[in-house]
Protein backbone atom coordinates (compact mmCIF):
# COMPACT_ATOMS: atom_id res chain seq x y z
CA UNK A 1 0.00 0.00 0.00
CA UNK A 2 1.29 3.44 -0.98
CA UNK A 3 1.76 5.64 2.09
CA UNK A 4 2.30 9.31 2.87
CA UNK A 5 6.00 8.62 3.41
CA UNK A 6 6.21 7.07 -0.07
CA UNK A 7 4.64 10.20 -1.57
CA UNK A 8 7.08 12.34 0.40
CA UNK A 9 10.04 10.27 -0.81
CA UNK A 10 8.84 10.48 -4.42
CA UNK A 11 8.62 14.28 -4.19
CA UNK A 12 12.17 14.38 -2.80
CA UNK A 13 13.34 12.17 -5.68
CA UNK A 14 11.82 14.60 -8.18
CA UNK A 15 13.65 17.46 -6.45
CA UNK A 16 16.94 15.52 -6.48
CA UNK A 17 16.61 14.46 -10.12
CA UNK A 18 16.15 18.12 -11.06
CA UNK A 19 18.58 19.72 -8.62
CA UNK A 20 20.70 21.14 -11.45
CA UNK A 21 17.67 22.69 -13.15
CA UNK A 22 18.10 26.46 -13.12
CA UNK A 23 14.42 27.42 -13.17
CA UNK A 24 13.42 30.02 -10.65
CA UNK A 25 10.67 29.04 -8.24
CA UNK A 26 8.32 31.53 -9.90
CA UNK A 27 8.88 30.01 -13.36
CA UNK A 28 8.55 26.50 -11.91
CA UNK A 29 5.20 27.41 -10.32
CA UNK A 30 3.96 29.03 -13.52
CA UNK A 31 4.83 25.79 -15.36
CA UNK A 32 3.15 23.79 -12.58
CA UNK A 33 0.01 25.87 -13.09
CA UNK A 34 0.17 25.22 -16.82
CA UNK A 35 0.49 21.46 -16.24
CA UNK A 36 -2.36 21.46 -13.73
CA UNK A 37 -4.64 23.23 -16.19
CA UNK A 38 -3.95 20.51 -18.76
CA UNK A 39 -4.82 17.80 -16.23
CA UNK A 40 -7.61 19.44 -14.21
CA UNK A 41 -10.36 17.25 -15.67
CA UNK A 42 -8.56 13.98 -14.89
CA UNK A 43 -9.15 11.91 -11.79
CA UNK A 44 -6.63 13.11 -9.23
CA UNK A 45 -4.21 10.52 -7.88
CA UNK A 46 -0.80 10.64 -6.26
CA UNK A 47 0.64 9.52 -9.63
CA UNK A 48 -0.99 12.47 -11.40
CA UNK A 49 0.29 14.96 -8.80
CA UNK A 50 3.82 13.54 -9.11
CA UNK A 51 3.59 13.72 -12.90
CA UNK A 52 2.57 17.39 -12.69
CA UNK A 53 5.43 18.16 -10.28
CA UNK A 54 7.86 16.55 -12.78
CA UNK A 55 6.36 18.25 -15.84
CA UNK A 56 6.83 21.66 -14.27
CA UNK A 57 10.60 21.34 -14.71
CA UNK A 58 10.36 21.15 -18.49
CA UNK A 59 7.07 22.59 -19.68
CA UNK A 60 6.41 26.09 -20.94
CA UNK A 61 5.32 28.30 -18.02
CA UNK A 62 2.00 30.12 -18.04
CA UNK A 63 2.09 33.90 -18.16
CA UNK A 64 1.30 35.89 -15.03
CA UNK A 65 -2.12 37.45 -15.28
CA UNK A 66 -2.47 40.97 -13.94
CA UNK A 67 -5.35 40.14 -11.58
CA UNK A 68 -3.07 37.71 -9.72
CA UNK A 69 -1.13 40.72 -8.47
CA UNK A 70 -4.20 41.63 -6.39
CA UNK A 71 -3.66 38.46 -4.33
CA UNK A 72 -1.77 39.35 -1.17
CA UNK A 73 -2.15 36.32 1.07
CA UNK A 74 -2.36 32.57 0.92
CA UNK A 75 -5.94 31.37 1.32
CA UNK A 76 -6.80 29.64 4.59
CA UNK A 77 -8.85 26.54 3.93
CA UNK A 78 -10.19 23.71 6.02
CA UNK A 79 -12.28 20.60 5.57
CA UNK A 80 -15.50 20.82 7.59
CA UNK A 81 -18.61 18.66 7.39
CA UNK A 82 -17.42 16.82 4.25
CA UNK A 83 -16.62 19.96 2.27
CA UNK A 84 -13.88 22.54 1.89
CA UNK A 85 -14.29 26.03 3.27
CA UNK A 86 -12.25 29.22 3.09
CA UNK A 87 -11.99 30.70 6.54
CA UNK A 88 -10.46 33.48 8.56
CA UNK A 89 -9.70 33.97 12.23
CA UNK A 90 -11.17 37.21 13.57
CA UNK A 91 -11.72 38.37 17.15
CA UNK A 92 -10.90 34.93 18.50
CA UNK A 93 -13.39 33.18 16.23
CA UNK A 94 -13.20 31.19 13.04
CA UNK A 95 -15.29 32.86 10.34
CA UNK A 96 -16.26 30.86 7.28
CA UNK A 97 -15.85 33.20 4.32
CA UNK A 98 -16.84 30.70 1.63
CA UNK A 99 -18.53 27.33 1.94
CA UNK A 100 -18.35 24.25 -0.29
CA UNK A 101 -15.30 25.41 -2.23
CA UNK A 102 -14.04 23.21 -5.07
CA UNK A 103 -10.64 21.56 -4.47
CA UNK A 104 -9.19 22.89 -7.75
CA UNK A 105 -10.32 26.40 -6.78
CA UNK A 106 -8.33 26.19 -3.54
CA UNK A 107 -5.27 25.03 -5.47
CA UNK A 108 -5.79 27.84 -8.03
CA UNK A 109 -5.87 30.51 -5.35
CA UNK A 110 -2.80 29.10 -3.60
CA UNK A 111 -0.61 28.84 -6.70
CA UNK A 112 -1.66 32.15 -8.20
CA UNK A 113 -0.96 33.90 -4.90
CA UNK A 114 2.50 32.31 -4.69
CA UNK A 115 3.37 33.18 -8.28
CA UNK A 116 2.29 36.79 -7.73
CA UNK A 117 4.13 37.06 -4.41
CA UNK A 118 7.37 35.68 -5.86
CA UNK A 119 7.15 38.11 -8.77
CA UNK A 120 7.29 41.01 -6.30
CA UNK A 121 10.71 40.05 -4.86
CA UNK A 122 13.87 41.90 -5.80
CA UNK A 123 16.21 39.59 -7.72
CA UNK A 124 18.93 39.84 -5.05
CA UNK A 125 16.76 37.80 -2.66
CA UNK A 126 17.27 34.71 -4.81
CA UNK A 127 21.06 34.96 -4.70
CA UNK A 128 21.24 35.77 -0.98
CA UNK A 129 22.84 32.77 0.80
CA UNK A 130 20.89 33.66 3.96
CA UNK A 131 17.46 33.45 2.29
CA UNK A 132 16.87 30.07 3.94
CA UNK A 133 16.45 31.95 7.23
CA UNK A 134 13.33 33.43 5.69
CA UNK A 135 12.58 36.51 3.65
CA UNK A 136 9.52 38.72 3.69
CA UNK A 137 7.77 39.67 0.50
CA UNK A 138 6.44 43.17 -0.05
CA UNK A 139 3.02 41.86 1.06
CA UNK A 140 4.50 40.81 4.42
CA UNK A 141 4.37 37.08 3.73
CA UNK A 142 7.30 35.04 5.01
CA UNK A 143 9.05 32.68 2.60
CA UNK A 144 11.53 30.13 3.93
CA UNK A 145 12.17 28.46 0.60
CA UNK A 146 12.68 30.52 -2.54
CA UNK A 147 14.50 27.90 -4.62
CA UNK A 148 12.72 24.96 -6.27
CA UNK A 149 14.92 22.18 -4.86
CA UNK A 150 14.66 23.49 -1.28
CA UNK A 151 10.92 24.23 -1.70
CA UNK A 152 10.10 20.66 -2.78
CA UNK A 153 12.32 19.05 -0.14
CA UNK A 154 10.73 21.08 2.65
CA UNK A 155 7.23 20.28 1.36
CA UNK A 156 8.14 16.58 1.37
CA UNK A 157 9.61 16.81 4.87
CA UNK A 158 6.47 18.51 6.16
CA UNK A 159 4.43 15.42 5.24
CA UNK A 160 6.36 13.06 7.46
CA UNK A 161 7.87 15.18 10.25
CA UNK A 162 6.42 15.03 13.72
CA UNK A 163 2.97 13.56 14.21
CA UNK A 164 1.74 13.87 10.62
CA UNK A 165 1.89 10.12 10.14
CA UNK A 166 4.17 9.05 7.34
CA UNK A 167 2.88 5.49 7.73
CA UNK A 168 -0.71 6.47 6.97
CA UNK A 169 -1.95 4.98 3.69
CA UNK A 170 -2.44 7.58 0.98
CA UNK A 171 -5.79 6.35 -0.25
CA UNK A 172 -7.39 9.43 -1.74
CA UNK A 173 -5.95 12.73 -2.89
CA UNK A 174 -7.33 15.83 -4.54
CA UNK A 175 -6.08 19.22 -5.71
CA UNK A 176 -5.96 20.48 -2.12
CA UNK A 177 -3.10 18.06 -1.50
CA UNK A 178 -1.12 19.95 -4.13
CA UNK A 179 -2.13 23.21 -2.44
CA UNK A 180 -0.72 21.80 0.84
CA UNK A 181 2.54 21.03 -0.96
CA UNK A 182 2.66 24.69 -2.05
CA UNK A 183 1.90 25.95 1.44
CA UNK A 184 4.50 23.69 3.04
CA UNK A 185 7.07 24.51 0.36
CA UNK A 186 6.74 28.18 1.17
CA UNK A 187 6.64 28.03 4.95
CA UNK A 188 8.20 24.82 6.27
CA UNK A 189 11.76 25.26 7.50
Amino acid sequence: MYKVKDFSEDISKIANQNSKNSRSLEVYLRALWSAALDHQDKTVSHRLLLQILKEAFVREPAAIEMEWLNLTEMPDWNYRDDRYVIEAFEDGKVIILEDNVDDFEIFRRAIQFQIADLSRFDEDVFSDPNSYYGVDSTTGNRWYNVHVHQYLHCAASFMTDGSRGGDIPLEQVDWVDLAWILKAGMSYE
